[in-house]
């Protein structure tokens, strides 16, 4: 990469009549640097200078678990279990928890807690970093800066990297931005640029690895393959057409070797999250071992949807006013009429071969997207495709046609400026073409499509299961309205740009791309703004104190930063609450917590919550106890599993109180107040760590190890959890019945990673844990390591002799191990191809040249 040295730190070419040496012309990278700060100045000011944050739900979620960890790790414990939701589930193998896996985070805790720097530099940063990457790989064909600017403004400015960052999807966006820079890296290695390319590009793709957002990665993966592919198959330069085939095949066995390297050094996060897989509902056995189609495709953007390319309120806007068949979105899949023709223009760009290859990634990419409706690539690619069944979301693939086009846009502008251009009949053309089509939407923005568009939006709202009120469709057609009128005059600007580009050579060569910069800009810092501020547009719906909804302005998203603290969203003092649930857990039956992190950073484990690779076992009891599963939410198997206190949101009458206490959870009829919300007991519920005296074996069950039919027995009864225990072998000693009821445990410590019990019992007995198990887990009984047993199908136990004991559970994640002694291996491999490049000679652009020169010759 080395390139990048040459190509945009260097000054670029002077303009006829103007002296060589001219020091009023910035190098490219100062520009585009100047450029992306005072546009991300422009989106994000108060977040730059006033240090706030975003206060999305998902972003709450994720810092929750970060607060609990960075807890336990000032105590000097690295929290690889999360004990506070769904009955415990991995840290680490989850990607809920991975501090210090990721170098630069490093740097940034440093600069953002030491040096006081806003809390999101990091977002900042890495927006920057991509930026560059774009630049950079743009630089590679000797692109105008100008055309530079753009492909990197439009890379960071997409409305969906902007929304990823906005809602606290920041995986997402960090390892999003790698991509520019892995493409850039893989095309060196392509091209023979040596070992030191290779080590890079390894680097880089670890890198994006290490960010944690192993979809993002399958998908740079998937764009280097298939240029690999096109490169030996169909190769696009001179030099690289005269070489010959075995040479081509030779560079990319060099860019498998990159991916191996990257495997390599990212393996200390690689091999925990291979393990996790499978027990995750990433790894559903139904789904030939990944996610369930349904919960996989939920987020598909239909074709009837794709029309929010060209306009951003197509399909309503986010929050209210989306009326799509995607479960809901606060965003559009936006790139705009201008930004599009633009890429279109590439076509005469000169590489065709790049361009087409591209344009196939962007294509393919879109029907990937449509997911579960109607079209046959996402079902082809979820059935063969390795690992591709592992990811959810089908419309977050969108962000290759955002590279995509990016780059393209760049093309295309660059296109505008070259001579030989402006005599095709389709130069001539474009100024009519945008100018036209700028005339025409401003006539609809007056109102000549309303009543078409609220049509489409009623046709919409009918295939995905919603009724809008007219009010809604309103709303919706103010933001539409509002929508062609910017396009359409954006439209008119470039096209009146376009032609008296036609006229004046000097403009077309020096004012024109800087205009359609600034035109793009305007146009997508409208859409990014909503986004960011969807106060300022947008609706949401919310209940009056009847409980009807209405609409209201959406809700403000920035807000001051609070240091250490996730639970921004808690209202009140949950002390008291904390202390009724004790070591046993809420059951939130009600909207308050439902798929909520927040109660964990008071000390509260919960039954519910959010995490997008929660255990597949625990899925089976989610859809049992919650009530958006169920009108008939599963009583005795919350109480199985001490769901001691029940959030409902509001206090119920002596008929709701009898309806849940024949579901098998009896409530108390006295409530108390917690953070002013009400809080119920359920007296029937079982102890989290309880002393049993019967068992039976799971091969007994009538289902067998089928935990759908033994939750079933739980709820109606047949299985009498309260009296005997499922232990999937043999306990030794065996139980045996005592006269007396026996005593319950007591909790020495209930740590993350770990928990300490102190029994005592007269007779042989078993002792039940009720958090869930996975491999990993181990016990020691008074300090020896006793069997692990497998209860109740999901949960841990351990048999006891008679008398006092005290039983250490502990987690240990041996696949962290292995993991890092591999990426030890790796980091050794990569200083080598990095210190001795002249060990792989072959790989060497210079070589290359002289071998293909003599087989020419010898031939």
């Amino acid at each position: 990469m080395l390139g990048f040295y040459t190509g945009i730190f260097a000054t670029p070419r002077q303009s006829r009549g103007k002296p060589a040496g001219n020091p009023r012309r910035l190098p490219p990278l100062v520009t585009v640097v100047l450029v992306l700060l005072v546009g991300l100045a422009f989106l994000y000011p108060e977040l730059l200078f006033k240090k706030q944050v975003f206060a999305s739900s998902d972003a709450s979620n994720a810092d929750a678990f970060r607060t609990v960890g960075d807890v336990a790790l000032a105590d000097g414990q690295y929290p690889l279990w999360n004990p506070y939701l769904f009955s415990g589930m991995p840290t680490f193998g989850s990607l809920a928890y991975t501090r210090f896996l990721y170098p630069p985070s490093l740097f940034f805790d440093f600069i953002q807690q030491k040096l006081g720097f806003a809390p999101l530099t990091w977002m900042f940063v890495h927006l920057l970093f991509g930026g560059l990457g774009m630049a950079y790989l743009l630089s590679r064909w000797r692109l105008p800066t100008a055309a530079l600017v753009l492909g990197a403004l439009v890379w960071i400015m997409a409305p969906k990297i902007v929304a990823w960052g906005v809602h606290g999807h920041g995986s997402k966006l960090g390892a999003a931005m790698f991509i520019p820079w892995i493409v850039a890296g893989s095309l060196d290695v392509l091209e023979g640029r040596g070992a030191r390319a290779v080590a890079l590009t390894g680097l880089l793709l670890s890198l994006q690895i290490l960010r944690s957002h192993f979809q993002i990665t399958y998908y740079t993966l998937l764009v280097i393959g298939f240029l690999a592919v096109c490169a030996a198959l169909f190769p696009t330069g001179l030099r690289e057409v005269a070489m010959p085939k075995v040479l081509r095949w030779r560079r990319v066995a060099a860019l498998t070797g990159a991916i191996v390297l990257a495997f390599l050094l990212g393996a200390v996060l690689l091999l925990p999250v291979s393990q996790y897989a499978p027990l995750s509902i990433r790894g559903s056995e139904e789904s030939g071992g990944g996610a369930a189609y349904e919960y996989a495709t939920g987020w598909s953007l239909a074709p009837s949807e794709w029309p929010t390319l060209l306009f951003p309120s197509a399909t309503g806007f986010g929050r209210a006013t989306y009326l799509g068949l995607m479960p809901f979105t606060d965003y559009p899949n936006y790139f705009g009429w201008l930004l599009l023709l633009l890429a279109v223009t590439a076509w005469w760009f000169g590489r065709k071969r790049l361009v087409l290859a591209f344009s196939v990634i962007a294509v393919l990419a879109l029907l990937v997207s449509a997911g579960k409706h109607g079209l046959f690539l996402y079902d082809l690619l979820y059935r063969i495709l390795p690992y591709f069944n592992k990811f959810r979301v089908p419309s977050m693939i969108l962000i290759l046609p955002v590279f995509v086009v990016a780059l393209l846009s760049a093309f295309g502008a660059a296109t505008l400026t070259r001579p030989d251009f402006t005599a095709k009949r389709w130069f001539h053309w474009l100024p009519w073409i945008k100018g036209g089509l700028g005339i025409l939407l401003l006539l609809g923005g007056s109102g000549l499509f309303r009543n078409g568009y609220q049509n489409y939006l009623q046709t919409l709202a009918q295939q995905s299961g919603k009724n809008p009120p007219n009010v809604l469709l309103t709303a919706a057609w103010n933001l539409f309205q509002a929508d062609l009128i910017r396009i359409g005059l954006i439209l008119l600007v470039a096209g009146a740009a376009l032609f008296y580009a036609h006229k004046n050579v000097r403009f077309r060569q020096q004012g024109l791309l800087w205009v359609l910069v600034v035109l793009v800009a305007c146009d997508l810092f409208s859409v990014d703004r909503r986004i960011v501020y969807p106060e300022k547009s947008l609706l949401e719906v919310v209940a009056d104190s009847s409980g009807r909804p209405h609409l209201v302005a959406a809700s403000r998203l920035v807000r001051p930063y609070r240091p250490t603290d996730s639970s921004a969203g808690l209202q009140g003092d949950f002390d008291l609450l904390q202390k009724r649930v004790g070591h046993d857990r809420l059951w939130p039956l009600g909207p308050n917590f439902d798929g909520k992190n927040l109660l964990m950073t008071q000390g509260i484990r919960s039954l519910d919550g959010y995490h997008p690779a929660k255990l597949a076992s625990y899925e089976e009891i989610r859809r049992r106890i919650r009530l958006q599963h169920t009108q008939r939410p599963a009583g005795r198997v919350a109480s199985w599993l001490s769901g001691r206190i029940v959030s409902l949101g509001q206090r119920l009458n002596s008929a709701d109180l009898q309806y849940i206490r024949d579901l098998g959870a009896d409530l108390s009829e006295e409530t108390f107040e917690s953070g002013n919300l009400p809080f119920y007991e359920n007296r029937s519920v079982l102890p989290r760590a309880r002393l049993m005296s019967h068992y039976m074996l799971a091969e007994e069950l009538p289902g067998g190890d089928d935990l759908g039919s033994f939750l079933d027995g739980v709820q109606s009864g047949r299985i009498p959890v309260d009296s005997l225990v499922v232990v999937d072998r043999v306990p030794d000693p065996s139980p045996h019945p005592a006269t007396e009821p026996l005593s319950t445990p007591e909790f020495v410590f209930d740590g993350l990673n770990e928990v300490i019990l102190r029994t005592n019992a007269p007779v042989p007995a078993l002792l039940l844990l009720a958090d869930m198990t996975i491999p990993g887990w181990r016990v020691d009984v008074d300090g020896q390591p006793a069997e692990l047993l497998r209860a109740d199908l999901i949960l841990r136990a351990v048999a006891l002799t008679p008398g006092e004991h005290e039983v250490r559970f502990t987690y240990h994640e041996s696949s962290l191990q292995r993991g890092l002694m591999l990426t030890l291996l790796g980091v050794v491999c990569w200083l080598i191809l990095l210190i001795l490049p002249k060990w792989v000679p072959a790989m060497r652009g210079e070589t290359s040249l002289r071998s293909a020169g003599r087989e020419k010759k010898d031939g």
